[in-house]
């Protein structure tokens, strides 16, 4: 969960997915429930995320840009916006990826929960309707 301090062993890891992961731990133990996690928060707007990706491997990223794209079928369930930031200039290959459920609305926010498996809750304003 967002916030927990943990401890852990890490035993083992492998590339699952071109991501490094830990596979296999041991005496994990939560610690703390409810810490920031603000301090390790990286803002990438004038960063060029995509050439930025082996450096921000698993990071909590912020970033503030605009959508440019109608959104566009990206795997089950989830759609896909072309994203243009100060770092990343429309023609790039950015993109925002979210849940059909929340498509197609106006995004005033957007947070992600770090290394989470739980949905992202947006705050949103109502849209037009598009069709995918």
């Amino acid at each position: 969960m967002a916030g927990d301090r943990v401890s852990l062993s890490a035993l083992q890891k492998a590339v699952v997915g071109n991501l490094m992961q830990v596979t296999v731990i041991s005496n994990y133990a939560v610690e703390g429930r409810g810490e920031s996690v603000e301090p390790l928060r990286a803002e990438v707007s004038a960063v060029p995320v995509p050439s930025e990706l082996p450096n921000s491997e698993s990071e909590l990223i912020a970033l503030s840009g605009t959508l440019v794209s109608l959104p566009v079928a990206s795997g089950a369930e989830h759609s896909a916006f072309n994203l243009s930031t100060v770092g990343n200039p429309t023609g790039t290959s950015l993109q925002l990826r979210v849940p059909v459920e929340v498509d197609p609305i106006v995004r005033t926010s957007f947070q992600v929960p770090p290394r989470s498996r739980r949905p992202a809750r947006p705050s949103v304003s109502p849209g037009p309707r598009t069709s995918v």
